[in-house]
């Protein structure tokens, strides 16, 4: 791939910006390689570790689990008629905390280092304690490390709920405010509906009212001009002969 990259550029007569963006792309491909390189590297040295340290990590687990197993038994056995912790048990404690610091240094050994022995056959020199000692403190940083991102990703979680109930109780408090206001405008909206209504019916009565009216003073007048013709056929001339 980068090959490639450096074959094209050679007499080539691309334009500034095309070959600048290309050296900026080959950089970028050159890193790339290089990570991935170096996490093949520290893989590979793992997986050899693992093979090469499993059987010593396995005697060594097994020897701290049964130390365990014999204090638990004699922290069973030894209790105090008044209560108090005794010296016995004290000490016991101790070395069962121990056991238990030992146990983490197998377990969680880092797996891209030489294992360093809890148990030597030359026995436990200075140097050899200050290299355990070293160890005890990666994974001792590593731990908290450990527990400061699950704490971080419980804060994270529990901040999510927290604005996730939020937005639920803001978005319930606008759309009962909506819904207010929606009654409201409906409420105002038949009381005009019942106001133009109302003024309807009223111009309706009117209108009725009129043409009663009306109809009235046409029947008057009509009634009028009806007794007023049966006068006059009534009453003929006297002085005309028939």
């Amino acid at each position: 791939c980068i090959r490639e990259y450096d074959v094209g550029f050679q007499g080539s007569k691309l334009p500034e910006e095309v070959k600048k963006a290309k050296e900026k792309e080959l950089e970028e491909v050159k890193i790339k390689l290089a990570q991935d390189e170096k996490e093949r590297k520290k893989n590979d040295k793992a997986k050899k570790y693992a093979i090469k340290y499993k059987y010593v990590k396995f005697i060594e687990k097994q020897k701290v689990v049964r130390q365990m197993a014999k204090i638990r038994k004699r922290l069973a056995k030894t209790f105090s008629k008044d209560g108090q912790e005794t010296q016995d048990e004290t000490k016991l404690r101790e070395r069962m905390q121990s056991l238990e610091a030992d146990l983490e240094y197998i377990t969680k050994f880092p797996c891209n280092r030489k294992y360093v022995s809890l148990f030597p056959t030359g026995g436990v020199t200075p140097e050899h304690q200050n290299r355990i000692d070293s160890i005890r403190a990666v994974i001792g940083q590593s731990g908290k490390d450990e527990n400061n991102e699950k704490n971080n990703k419980k804060n994270n979680e529990k901040n999510k709920e927290k604005n996730k109930e939020k937005n639920e109780k803001n978005e319930k408090q606008e759309m009962k405010e909506h819904n207010t206001d929606d009654f409201f405008t409906e409420v105002q909206d038949s009381d005009s509906d019942m106001d133009h209504k109302d003024a309807d019916k009223d111009m309706e009565i009117s209108k009725n009212e009129g043409v009663q009216e009306i109809k009235s003073k046409f029947k008057f007048k009509s009634k009028f001009k009806s007794k007023s013709k049966f006068k006059s056929n009534s009453n003929p001339n006297p002085n005309l002969n028939p």
